[in-house]
């Protein structure tokens, strides 16, 4: 075998894994940037309640399902366990550099949705045949929603 040869069906196969995976990069990115920010969950003492798709998106990244868990029931205060004049404890100062991180992170998922994306739209322009690039792309999305719903 030529070496062009092997190097066109490293090419034509590159395009076709990536066509067929391109819709779970991009879902797993973007799902993966609102997590990074803390988006998916409540935390104590805040009002925030996320949107039930970003919880659902991010029990797909996590756990790969749509169940979400039961909440947490409430423990009833007794006077045994009455903490009220207990010390609060003290949550660790988080350092400016997590901060940098998960921006860094956000950027990061961001930018790989859109290389991804750019990626399917050269498949379009540039070479390969439509018909298989649209059925790559397709199954790419049907066969993980057919999955996840049985």
């Amino acid at each position: 075998m030529q070496r062009s040869s092997v190097i066109k069906a490293i090419r034509v196969t590159h395009r076709y894994l990536g066509l067929l995976f391109a819709p779970a990069i991009v879902f797993f990115a973007f799902s993966g940037a609102m997590q990074v920010m803390g988006w998916h969950q409540t935390t104590r003492g805040s009002s925030y309640v996320p949107p039930r798709w970003i919880v659902e998106m991010a029990q797909i990244h996590k756990k790969q399902t749509l169940a979400l868990p039961a909440p947490k029931a409430q423990k009833p205060a007794d006077d045994a366990g009455d903490t009220r004049n207990a010390p609060m404890p003290r949550k660790p100062k988080e350092s400016g550099s997590k901060f940098v991180m998960q921006c860094f992170v956000f950027v990061m998922s961001i930018a790989l949705a859109a290389t991804t994306l750019l990626g399917i739209v050269m498949a379009f322009l540039y070479g390969g045949d439509r018909r298989i690039t649209c059925l790559a792309v397709l199954a790419g999305m049907l066969f993980p929603l057919a999955i996840l719903f049985l």
